[in-house]
């Protein structure tokens, strides 16, 4: 079994974003567990998501909201990969081993 490490995300942007965030957010494995409002037109989205789908996400966050969004992650815990996933690894490893 693989596992991998899960983080918990709170992402906080404009309102006018959160429509597509939480879409990019789930779209990378991504469970929304909640959101609140905050002052200014913000909207803080909270997420666990695991830590290998967020390559790259500082850039993807900045072109959604026009560069007014911004993250924090903390280590959650350990879960395992989806069944799939393993499955991919685990030939990928194989074929690495055979050459």
């Amino acid at each position: 079994m693989v596992l991998e490490p899960l983080v918990n995300m709170e992402v906080l942007a404009p309102a006018d974003s959160v429509g597509t965030i939480t879409g990019d957010l789930s779209g990378r494995r991504g469970r929304i567990s909640g959101t609140d409002t905050r002052p200014r037109g913000m909207v803080a989205i909270n997420a666990l998501v695991p830590l290998a789908e967020l390559e790259g996400y500082a850039s993807q966050l900045k072109s959604m909201t026009g560069g007014q969004g911004s993250y924090n992650i903390e280590f959650s815990h350990y879960e395992a990969v989806p069944a799939d996933m393993q499955q991919r690894l685990c030939t990928g490893y194989q074929q690495q081993s055979n050459s």
